[in-house]
């Protein structure tokens, strides 16, 4: 999705931030919203939520257990760096970020970038 696009679904005022390794976040916090674009990627790079109301098909949203998503969708999702503790779980390119016994945030994203960018997302609270 092209940033003029994706701006106009988020909800003002907006936070702008310039990153390391070429990435730009746009923060929502009315919505618990960011969108990153990065130098040299076509559109929106990565989504990142913490806000309980956005769930996926399946219910799991943000301050979900841990339970309830492994229960959601089993064996097709994968533990992201199992040796590091299992710091996140991917289903596809969704990134589910872990908070004690809870989903921390949630993220859509290619590759490990999209994981790396959503474990520094705030957790729900």
């Amino acid at each position: 999705m092209a940033k003029a696009k994706a701006l106009s679904h988020m909800t003002k005022p907006l936070r702008h931030d310039l990153l390391e390794d070429g990435y730009e976040r746009y923060s929502s916090p009315r919505q618990k919203v960011e969108v990153y674009f990065r130098t040299g990627a076509r559109g929106v790079a990565v989504v990142t939520t913490w806000n309980k109301t956005l769930a996926t098909d399946e219910q799991i949203a943000p301050c979900s257990t841990i339970a309830a998503l492994k229960k959601a969708y089993g064996p097709k999702l994968k533990a992201f760096h199992p040796g590091l503790g299992t710091p996140a779980y991917r289903l596809g390119n969704l990134v589910f970020t872990k908070n004690g016994k809870r989903v921390g945030a949630v993220g859509l994203g290619r590759g490990d970038a999209g994981a790396y960018v959503t474990l520094n997302v705030a957790p729900c609270r």
